[in-house]
């Protein structure tokens, strides 16, 4: 596997972050406009564990092929 193949299945994990994070920072305004900002440490325990999950899905996919070639 080329570095080239590496860096393109990394880059598929930036769209399912953005959207991660655009569906948190959603949550955060709604939080907030119905005073429930208690929930904000909540919301970015998911936002880290969500981002930390996507990752993993996509390097362990990337590091499985390297393993197959290896």
């Amino acid at each position: 596997m080329s570095n080239k193949e590496i860096v393109i299945g990394a880059a598929k994990a930036l769209p399912w972050l953005l959207l991660l994070f655009v569906v948190c920072a959603i949550a955060r305004n709604r939080l907030q406009t119905l005073n429930l900002d208690w929930l904000n440490p909540f919301l970015g325990f998911l936002f880290f564990v969500g981002g930390a999950l996507i990752i993993k899905r996509f390097l362990g996919a990337v590091l499985s092929r390297l393993q197959d070639e290896g």
